[in-house]
Formats: structure tokens, C-alpha cells, sequence
């Protein structure tokens, strides 16, 4: 099991955001646990996130596993192990 030393935690919603534009539309991640999560991440701070993401929507959180941030949610620990 994924198992923290230290670290912060950020709590809440994650939510994905559908970007339309004029010839395509996409989904984005983002809500305060991202923007939180990523900041202390970039400063130097170990930190995780603590929310409920449905099971398919787990690949969207690879832009987290990339700034090596783990999420806590409904189906345990994403990367998992």
C-alpha cells in the first residue's frame, strides 16, 4: 500500500471541466484539490488529495501521478501500487 511520511493533505472536490472551443471540446481537471495539490507540489511540498472520483474517471488523474501527487478516493489509493 502507498503509504505518506508527511505531507499535506487536500480535501474536496475534483472536478472536470468540459473545455468547448470552436472545433473540439475536451475535459480538464480542476477544482481546488488540483490547483492546491500542484502548487504545494511545485514548491517543494509532499502532498496528497482526499476525494471521491468515480472509477472512470481515474485516467484523467495521470495529470497528478505526473506532478507525483496521490489521490485518496471512493476505490482506495490511484496510482495504486
Amino acid at each position: 500500500m502507498n503509504r505518506l511520511k508527511k505531507g499535506i493533505g487536500v480535501v474536496g472536490s475534483t472536478t472536470i471541466d468540459q473545455i468547448i472551443t470552436e472545433d473540439h471540446s475536451y475535459l480538464k481537471l480542476g477544482g481546488v484539490t488540483t490547483y492546491a495539490g500542484i502548487t504545494y507540489r511545485r514548491h517543494g511540498i509532499p502532498g496528497f488529495i482526499v476525494s471521491n472520483m468515480a472509477a472512470q474517471d481515474l485516467e484523467l488523474m495521470d495529470k497528478l501521478t505526473a506532478e507525483n501527487i496521490s489521490v485518496f478516493g471512493e476505490k482506495g489509493i490511484y496510482p495504486h501500487d
